[in-house]
């Protein structure tokens, strides 16, 4: 009888540690794996996020680079400063060839557009458009007076529009470079999972883009604390965003310093 006792008295709390070491354990390989897991799939969309955000640096700055180029050129000088009418085929020519080729080097089924100031004309998509005095005077309140910077974008309703006011080295702007990239061409260039959605804004907060059909849109206050948050953050990271009784969302952002 005492040898049962002593035996039951051993092997029950050698049975427990070793069952509560095996859990535990157990446990340990469960969170690590999973803290793994997690890990590598954060990073994988973090890399993903950086080679969105270069690809995209990449294809603004090659259109920024062809327009500021063509502005400083003697060929811009007299055809912006010079009426353009159908009559004047050259003119017309030289401004769709540039615009054609600017098209060609950068982002494909994006829409390019000079207008003279100057001149009150505009020729986007191979067409020739007569501007009025007021027509000239609302695009210089839209995209000069109203504007500290000589780039910058704005959300259109089919896309984004990047707006570069020339020369881009002087104060005196004597025309407007306007180009439209379709929410088509960024969904291709960006080209997400269906379960992830991907958001562009501007430093202000403002959003730009998003991809998908935006029925999981953030809202606007959550908009702007994601600004506030990475604009005193680190170039890339997580930002965690929690709204009233909703489970947290977790985004990884890549910040431009373009």
């Amino acid at each position: 009888m005492r040898k049962g006792r002593m035996f039951y008295g051993i092997f029950i709390p050698i049975l427990i540690l070793g069952v509560g070491l095996v859990a535990s354990f157990g446990s340990y390989i469960y969170i690590s794996t999973i803290r793994s897991v997690v890990g590598q799939f954060s990073s994988s969309k973090q890399s993903y996020i950086e080679q969105i955000k270069n690809n995209l640096e990449h294809k603004i700055q090659s259109i920024e680079y062809a327009f500021n180029t063509y502005s400083t050129t003697s060929s811009f000088q007299e055809v912006v400063t010079n009426p353009i009418t159908i009559q004047d085929f050259v003119a017309y020519r030289n401004v769709n060839s540039q615009l054609n080729y600017i098209a060609s080097m950068t982002a494909e089924g994006t829409e390019y557009s000079l207008i003279s100031l100057e001149q009150n004309w505009q020729i986007m998509n191979e067409r020739l458009t007569s501007l009025t005095e007021a027509d000239v005077e609302q695009l210089r309140e839209m995209y000069i007076d109203n504007q500290d910077q000589s780039l910058f974008w704005i959300k259109t309703d089919n896309g984004i529009r990047f707006v570069n006011t020339l020369p881009v080295f002087s104060s005196k702007k004597q025309a407007i470079a306007l180009s439209d990239i379709s929410k088509y061409t960024l969904d291709n260039i960006i080209k997400t999972e269906e379960s992830s959605q991907v958001y562009i804004l501007n430093k202000s907060g403002e959003l730009l883009y998003q991809s998908g059909p935006g029925a999981e849109s953030l809202t606007a206050g959550q908009f702007q604390e994601l600004s506030g948050t990475i604009a005193s953050g680190e170039e890339n990271g997580k930002v965690k965003l929690g709204e009233g009784n909703r489970q947290p969302l977790q985004l990884l952002y890549a910040k431009s310093s373009y």
